[in-house]
């Protein structure tokens, strides 16, 4: 645990001492590494993102609206 406490006072005799404080917290921790190739949720998703595919050649349209309604 790391508290990092900065005070620069001001010179002016109306300012108050502490006027920028600041507080910072960090915590350092060692997350597991992931084998993101084994990751079964990831090649069910790409799955059916090959599944639901859709080739369109040959297009005259040249708006999303058109394509959209063909």
């Amino acid at each position: 645990m790391f508290f990092h406490f900065s005070n620069r006072r001001k010179t002016m005799e109306n300012q108050h001492e502490y006027d920028n404080v600041t507080l910072m917290y960090a915590k350092h921790e060692k997350i597991p590494m992931k084998d993101f190739g084994s990751e079964i949720r990831a090649t069910m998703d790409i799955d059916h993102l090959l599944n639901k595919a859709v080739l369109l050649l040959d297009l005259q349209e040249t708006s999303l609206e058109e394509i959209f309604a063909k």
